[in-house]
């Protein structure tokens, strides 16, 4: 008789064969006529008769998939690390800038030291050589606020492992993070006045970039909140504000985004109970 694999069955047709295995087992039928009764490969009778002696009837359930947790790239060392980073500091502060285009680790001192030396050997001019060490030891402009790339940039600077983007959403929701509404643009929350603004004024003024403004509260045991800004390309700034959103804190969420975006920006909520104040 063919044996049969036990990948082609389900938790439950295993559970049955394994069951039937015992049974014969406990009869003192000798193992190869079990394979020949039951249909199944000797392995598969094997460890049937394997875990029933180790651990009885409760041992024969089949474990299926990936228990909890075990797929996860990080340790709970490096995921508490990088978690009261992103909790308390910003890019900035951990050394994280965009240069050229992309995230990445801002040069430490001795680095920059050799290639300031090399580059001098090679007659480059020193106003030149000085704006662009500059350049690439702060980079391109400020990065006060978080977004999906320097979080990922942040898990290969602590763990030295390289997640795709969707693990780095995952883990950010696992944190506690609310899961970005990237499709979800306020419109219909908004007043009638609102609308009838966005109606008329088309949003696709190159002088100003639109954002849409979201603040929800994290899942933490002290009182923390995230307060973020999605542009018309789905690309989330955000950062963490430590106890209440008061007006001081409000202003820099406002100043880091414009100095992010590099230009005029237009901001727009669907309630006006955090913007109300005349500063």
């Amino acid at each position: 008789m063919e044996a049969i694999k036990n990948k082609k069955m389900k938790s439950g047709q295993i559970l049955d064969k394994r069951k039937k295995i015992i049974e014969l087992y406990k009869k003192k039928m000798p193992v190869m006529k079990i394979v020949e009764k039951s249909g199944l490969s000797w392995p598969a009778v094997n460890t049937a008769i394997k875990l029933y002696v180790a651990g009885g009837m409760d041992a024969l359930p089949p474990k299926m998939g990936k228990t909890q947790g075990s797929g996860r790239i990080l340790s709970p060392e490096q995921e508490d690390e990088i978690k009261n980073i992103l909790y308390t500091m910003k890019p900035q502060e951990i050394g994280i800038i965009y240069f050229e285009g992309t995230y990445t680790r801002a040069p430490k001192e001795d680095e920059l030291i050799n290639e300031i030396s090399e580059n001098l050997m090679n007659n480059l001019p020193t106003k030149e050589l000085w704006a662009t060490m500059r350049k690439k030891l702060h980079g391109d402009y400020p990065q006060a606020l978080w977004c999906r790339d320097s979080v990922k940039e942040l898990i290969t600077l602590k763990s030295g492992k390289e997640l795709s983007p969707r693990g780095v959403s995952k883990y950010l929701l696992r944190w506690g993070f609310p899961k970005t509404k990237q499709n979800q643009r306020p419109i219909a929350r908004c007043s009638q006045e609102i609308q009838w603004w966005l109606n008329d004024k088309p949003l696709s003024d190159e002088s100003s970039k639109i954002y849409w403004l979201y603040r929800e509260r994290l899942k933490t045991e002290t009182k923390r909140s995230i307060i973020s800004a999605t542009d018309n390309h789905r690309k989330v700034l955000w950062t963490v504000i430590q106890g209440n959103f008061s007006q001081k804190k409000q202003i820099e969420f406002l100043h880091a985004l414009a100095r992010q975006s590099r230009q005029r920006i237009t901001v727009i909520r669907n309630d006006y109970k955090h913007y109300t104040k005349k500063s």
